[in-house]
């Protein structure tokens, strides 16, 4: 759980393949934060994650994701039909990138 000096964490992101639809994280510091905020996170809509601190939530850190120019992010182009949910996808047998010192992997 989240809660280095007592603070409240909510993260949202975009819900794979439902456009317009989002997740949310949420770590709360106590329980009497979770009323605080169940109260005060719809006013913060345009926002991706939020820092609240104490047990009345007060707002310490607001921001949004910037995904403009994430190496994460790589466009994809299908031929054809667009699938209408996930594509699953397989790698080459090959050298992993790490090898796990003996007794820890299987």
């Amino acid at each position: 759980p989240h809660s280095p000096a007592g603070e409240s964490l909510v993260l949202a992101l975009p819900f794979p393949g439902k456009a317009g639809r989002f997740m949310a994280f949420v770590s709360l510091a106590d329980p009497e934060a979770g009323r605080a905020l169940a109260r005060k996170i719809p006013h913060y809509g345009k926002y991706g994650f939020l820092v609240f601190k104490g047990p009345g939530g007060t707002n310490t850190a607001k921001g949004r994701w910037a995904w403009t120019r994430s190496p994460m992010k790589v466009p994809v182009r299908f031929r054809g039909k667009v699938p209408a949910g996930p594509v699953p996808s397989t790698l080459p047998p090959g050298v992993p990138l790490w090898l796990a010192p003996k007794g820890m992997s299987r």
